[in-house]
C-alpha cells in the first residue's frame, strides 16, 4: 500500500488557489536572490519586509547552484 502524500500542491494568493511554484503562488516561489545577509543584520531597515525588493537586479556578490546573494541597493548601516 503506497503511503499517501499529505503535503499540499496549492497556495492561496489572494482569493484564488494556484499551483505551488506558478507564477502566481507568490508565497511558495523559490528563492534564487537573496541579499547578503549581515547588510540586513547591520541595516537600519532591518525589520522592514523587504521581500518587494528587486533583489534578481542588484549586484552580484556570491552565487551556488541555486542561490545567489546580491548587495541589497536599499542598504543603509545602522546609527
Amino acid at each position: 500500500m503506497p503511503a499517501e502524500n499529505h503535503s499540499p500542491t496549492h497556495c492561496r494568493g489572494g482569493e484564488h488557489l494556484h499551483h505551488f511554484g506558478s507564477k502566481d503562488c507568490i508565497r511558495y516561489r523559490p528563492v534564487t536572490h537573496q541579499p547578503k545577509g549581515g547588510m540586513c543584520a547591520a541595516c537600519r531597515h532591518a525589520l522592514r519586509d523587504c521581500s518587494s525588493l528587486p533583489f534578481s537586479s542588484m549586484p552580484v556578490l556570491a552565487r551556488d547552484d541555486q542561490t545567489v546573494i546580491v548587495r541589497c541597493t536599499q542598504f543603509q548601516r545602522r546609527k
